[in-house]
């Protein structure tokens, strides 16, 4: 009868070890995909929130130096190539943006070249160019004139 006792009482405790590494295992397993699934969801709103506020800065970004170029181009200084002042009005733009702004440029349907900044390649915070340099060949200069924008040099 001892021994019936202590085979039942064995019986009783590997039930309840088998019973409690099941329950285990499967909470683990349960909370593992849980946490997983919450994990993929919340990264991936994250990812989103990210990407909709990088383009919304770069929209702003680029919307800025649109309104600034077109401002520019309002002073007369810039219109009637007033060399002197020219360089001050560039300047100023550049400096109050330093932080993503290195220069600004204008060129001429003369040909003519005006790039004013900071760092390498200025020399007095004027570019330093080729003789030959010509903005009327470059991309930027034909697309603009394409496009109708600005006023006619």
């Amino acid at each position: 009868m001892v021994r019936t006792a202590k085979s039942i009482k064995s019986q009783l405790i590997i039930s309840i070890v088998v019973t409690t590494i099941i329950f285990l295992g499967t909470m683990l397993f349960t909370g593992f995909n849980l946490m997983k699934s919450y994990s993929l969801t919340n990264a991936e709103e994250l990812a989103v929130t990210v990407l909709n506020d990088t383009d919304n800065n770069i929209n702003q970004f680029f919307s800025e130096i649109e309104n600034l170029a077109r401002s520019l181009a309002s002073y007369k200084v810039v219109y009637k190539i007033d060399e002197n002042h020219l360089k001050d009005l560039f300047l100023a733009n550049v400096m109050a943006r330093k932080k993503y702004m290195r220069a600004i440029y204008l060129g001429t349907k003369e040909g003519r070249m005006f790039e004013y900044g900071y760092g390498e390649g200025f020399l007095d915070n004027t570019a330093v160019l080729p003789e030959d340099y010509d903005p009327r060949i470059r991309s930027w200069y034909q697309e603009a004139v394409a496009a109708g924008e600005g006023h006619s040099y």
